[in-house]
């Protein structure tokens, strides 16, 4: 059976609709791990999930509710942006999902236009436009995540 997220539903026991045993680290056994990991995984459309359906699962999975779901990312959001603000002196520009991923911020000084040798044709000058500063922000994998996958 599928509710309307796409998500297959798997009976379940407890006042709060969840199966605490799995929630817990307690082992019911094989088949209760794989009715889980087809909740998190079957889905009918092969696409991401949208925010409305991630916040629905994970407040399921969670005992937590919609808005406190909602409540912790953004949070989460809010951290980020402190840690990736812009330059200060002796303070790295990284935030780190422990586990997951760390995300980094990198500040590019602007750059003048300039003429400078053509790689590809030798002897040849090529003209250089300049850049405006930019902030790049690269995300790098970190091993928790490389292993899921």
């Amino acid at each position: 059976m599928f509710c309307r997220s796409g998500v297959k539903q798997v009976a379940v026991d407890g006042p709060t609709g969840t199966n605490q045993s799995f929630f817990n680290g307690e082992d019911d056994g094989e088949e209760d791990r794989k009715d889980h990991q087809e909740v998190l995984e079957d889905r009918s459309v092969h696409q991401a999930r949208k925010k409305s359906e991630l916040f629905n699962l994970i407040a399921e999975h969670t005992e937590l509710s919609r808005k406190q779901v909602a409540g912790v990312f953004e949070t989460l959001g809010n951290i980020m942006a402190a840690d990736l603000a812009k330059p200060a002196d002796g303070r790295p520009r990284i935030f780190v999902v422990p586990g997951m991923m760390k995300v980094q911020s990198i500040y590019k000084p602007a750059t003048k236009a300039t003429v400078r040798p053509d790689p590809f044709n030798k002897g040849q000058m090529m003209n250089v436009k300049a850049k405006p500063a930019r902030t790049v922000v690269k995300v790098r994998p970190l091993k928790g995540l490389k292993d899921m996958v």
